[in-house]
């Protein structure tokens, strides 16, 4: 609504000003509008800003191999891409079917925090390969560039609040959940 075109004109306010007052314009006005497909409901303005949000999530995962955009991400022209995906995340079960079905099929990530634990678990289960122990020195990073020896030490920190599946699965490959004494 706040919108000034380069003119200083207050385009905002009087697209507004049709909306409100579509059925007191004439019908030449009506279809000229209809040409260049303005939007008369918020329905159809909410849809389109959909449309546009997701082409750029689309276009972030082409240049970036992934759809984890940061909170705070913002794209060159200054939409804030990070902040429509976490929308995205809460605002799951208000979203259409078909909303969801197309985020799924760019490989959208609805939970952060187990997609990050799966690849901390998956860092872990290949230095067990090459060390044969999960004794990871707390300064260690995967090849991949993970702090894998912090994440180690936020599952021990944490192990009251991790899933029985997650402690269970830390246990089936050896993880020690004590610090051994003399250890980095």
């Amino acid at each position: 609504k706040s919108y000034r075109a380069p003119t200083g004109f207050t385009l905002g306010i009087w697209v507004t000003r049709q909306r409100n007052v579509k059925e007191t314009l004439s019908t030449q006005r009506i279809e000229r509008l209809d040409q260049i497909g303005f939007i008369w409901d918020d329905t159809g303005r909410r849809a389109l800003k959909w449309e546009e949000s997701f082409h750029l999530l689309c276009v972030y995962k082409k240049e970036n191999g992934d759809c984890l955009v940061p909170h705070r991400y913002k794209t060159s022209s200054g939409y804030l891409l990070g902040s429509w995906v976490s929308t995205q995340r809460k605002q799951k079960n208000d979203l259409s079917k078909e909303c969801i079905k197309r985020l799924d099929h760019i490989g959208f990530i609805w939970n952060t925090n187990n997609h990050i634990w799966e690849k901390a678990f998956k860092d872990l289960i290949d230095y067990k390969y090459e060390y044969n122990d999960c004794l990871v020195p707390r300064n260690y990073k995967s090849p991949s560039g993970y702090s894998l020896g912090f994440w180690v030490g936020q599952q021990r920190d944490r192990e009251d609040k991790l899933t029985s599946d997650q402690r269970k699965r830390l246990d089936q490959i050896g993880f020690r959940w004590k610090k051994p004494r003399g250890s980095l």
